[in-house]
């Protein structure tokens, strides 16, 4: 290949996340000998379609025999910019495709009013950030993006689950929610979380995600505390979280969350011990908490570090 184009995705999606899935586990697997970063078309599909108020485009880098040998996707919604996915086919790497799609993405970004731009973290995430598996971060900084700290899956296989003591009072109830608890959710997040994890939840319920997905914690009929669980069966792709090399049926749990007034207590471990015993009496094993920095907290529940990303960030 000497030369290429950049092309817009094509409209058919499905066409579209089976090259994305080819691409991007063909560039992992050479990075790390391994599919341990390996995604789905279900996944690619899943994350092309724009939440509310968002709007994603990408584009294909097309070499001149029509083969696609690499791609970007870039998000944005208000000022808020990501580069959510890029890749290029191992033999076609050092000839400036990769540069290339990076420098549209952030042009388009631009465009569309966004003033950073992150790699990873999307509104629905590819990855958290820059995997620190792959290797090539470097690749990043040397284009102008500087890394903000380090995020961590982390990950135990429930068969020999830990439950952390809480401080929590007895009479507090911890359990899946219902469609009847929407209200009180939405009451919560709106009360407590009215950002991202607000957000998150209104998309649940739009697109018809399982609300017993969302464990809650009750005191006196009012939620407290939630844990988001993900089964190889819910709306969210499982593999969003590259659990390849954990023991099967997979599962996740987090975002994690407890109001202002009750933290603590003892409400935290009680959610997620809550959450975890509803995942592996759904005969769950391998596990991860995703996208955290309280390596620590989650050590007592049984969890060690699992894969290591970097928040790259730049100023358009």
């Amino acid at each position: 290949m000497s030369t290429f184009e950049l092309v817009p995705l094509p409209g058919d999606r499905a066409k579209a996340a089976t090259a994305i899935t080819r691409i991007w586990n063909a560039a992992s697997r050479a990075l790390t000998q391994s599919d341990t970063l390996a995604i789905s078309t279900r996944l690619a599909d899943f994350n092309l379609q724009p939440g509310h108020g968002q709007r994603i485009e990408g584009r294909f880098a097309q070499a001149a025999n029509g083969e696609v040998v690499g791609y970007v996707v870039a998000g944005a919604q208000e000022a808020l910019g990501w580069v959510d996915s890029l890749a290029v086919q191992p033999r076609a790497q050092g000839r400036g495709v990769g540069g290339a799609l990076l420098a549209w993405a952030e042009g388009w970004l631009h465009a569309n009013g966004a003033g950073v731009a992150r790699i990873g973290g999307g509104l629905r995430p590819w990855l958290p950030g820059y995997p620190r598996a792959l290797g090539g971060e470097s690749w990043f900084l040397s284009r102008g993006y500087a890394p903000a700290g380090t995020v961590w899956d982390v990950a135990t296989d429930l068969e020999a689950m830990v439950a952390y003591p809480s401080r929590a009072s007895a009479d507090l109830i911890a359990r899946p929610a219902t469609p009847g608890d929407v209200g009180a959710l939405r009451d919560f997040f709106i009360r407590e979380f009215p950002g991202r994890w607000r957000y998150e939840f209104e998309e649940h319920v739009r697109e018809g995600g399982r609300m017993s997905d969302y464990i809650i914690l009750l005191e006196a009929g009012r939620v407290e505390a939630f844990c988001l669980t993900t089964r190889e069966d819910s709306l969210r792709p499982i593999d969003r979280f590259y659990l390849n090399g954990l023991p099967r049926p997979w599962g996740q749990a987090g975002p994690l969350g407890t109001a202002a007034g009750a933290r603590g207590k003892g409400y935290a471990a009680r959610v997620i011990n809550a959450a975890l015993a509803d995942l592996h009496a759904a005969g769950v094993r391998g596990c991860i908490i995703d996208w955290t920095d309280l390596v620590d907290f989650y050590a007592r529940f049984g969890f060690r570090p699992w894969r290591a990303f970097l928040p790259l960030r730049k100023a358009l």
